[in-house]
């Protein structure tokens, strides 16, 4: 039979480590299209709090993105949105993806404001916006 002492070490290291990772949210994953042949995946790990001031917060992922498509990305722009538990859309930034050969994964830090903290996240595509004749519009 083994002496308690050498029982307790093993059963706090698992204790400790069981809820440390039961402490961090999983990764939430987006793949875009939505519908159809997916193209691009992006993984957001969890969002950390760097500064704010008031109720408006700042926060930063790590990210990646995947390109799923047979083709090289060029250039593609979204809309990242975040939203509170209920379901109020309290954040926005812009994600840009450049140069992305097939298969291809590509990580970043992405930082956004919120007037709260994150529960979930959408994502739209940004398409650019048409001119009319030969001046943008304003």
């Amino acid at each position: 039979m083994l002496p308690r002492r050498s029982l307790r070490f093993p059963l706090a290291v698992f204790l400790l480590a069981s809820y440390s990772y039961a402490k961090d949210p999983p990764a939430q994953v987006i793949v875009w299209p939505d519908t159809g042949t997916p193209v691009l995946r992006f993984t957001f790990a969890k969002f950390k709090e760097i500064g704010g001031v008031g109720n408006q917060r700042t926060f930063m992922t790590e990210t990646t993105a995947q390109n799923l498509w047979t083709k090289a990305i060029a250039n593609s722009n979204f809309s990242l949105y975040l939203f509170d538990k209920s379901k109020t859309r309290i954040g926005e930034t812009t994600i840009t993806v450049n140069n992305v050969a097939p298969g291809e994964t590509v990580k970043f830090q992405t930082t956004i404001s919120a007037s709260g903290p994150p529960s979930s996240l959408g994502m739209v595509a940004k398409y650019p916006r048409r001119r009319r004749g030969p001046f943008p519009s304003l």
